[in-house]
């Protein structure tokens, strides 16, 4: 093929060094990189970079998100309650920033998390856990 590398060498080199280094090095010993136009070798780096420069994303730990996961891995520990019916509790009951709130949580801490985050720093409020 059009790489130098073998797979023992390529699996070697994925143990030992960063995914970047990994990448280069693909590239260093690659017989037709050169002959690729740009477009081709950026398409090429992104789809090594993919495979081999593993990354992580980390989320803000935001009620919706939190509802979000709930939702898709355990929807029974909310009682099946998606984001949109959420919002529309916070909409409902008129919760909005400087609000006087009484909360009572039954879904593992939810609906008070997304009253605190409504309410903001300003509001008054009490939480009962029964």
């Amino acid at each position: 093929g059009a790489q130098q590398l073998s797979q023992a060498e390529l699996k070697r080199l994925k143990e030992e060094q960063a995914g970047n280094r990994v990448v280069e090095q693909l590239i260093s010993n690659s017989k037709t990189f050169e002959g690729k136009t740009r477009f081709a070798q950026r398409k090429y780096i992104n789809k090594k970079q993919q495979r081999y420069c593993p990354f992580l994303t980390v989320q803000p730990p935001t009620p919706a998100f939190i509802a979000d996961m709930y939702y898709m891995q355990k929807s029974s520990a909310i009682y099946g309650m998606r984001v949109d019916t959420l919002s529309q509790m916070m909409s409902y009951a008129n919760v909005y920033a400087d609000a006087r709130v009484l909360c009572n949580d039954t879904i593992n801490g939810l609906l008070t998390a997304t009253v605190l985050r409504r309410v903001g720093t300003a509001g008054v409020g009490r939480v009962f856990h029964v």
